[in-house]
């Protein structure tokens, strides 16, 4: 069961890394770089970062 349990965190994790790169949600603030916004891999919002 161990095995099956630590393959489910891989393919979360690769899922929220891909979700990640994948959510670039540009805010209409006065800046033109866009926010990557974050989730987790059920969809919960984590937060958004502005792009350097």
């Amino acid at each position: 069961m161990k095995k099956v349990r630590m393959f489910l965190i891989l393919v979360l994790s690769a899922l929220a890394a891909v979700s990640c790169s994948y959510f670039k949600i540009p805010k209409k603030t006065g800046r033109k770089a866009g926010n990557i916004c974050t989730y987790t891999a059920k969809g919960e919002f984590i937060g958004c970062e502005p792009i350097k």
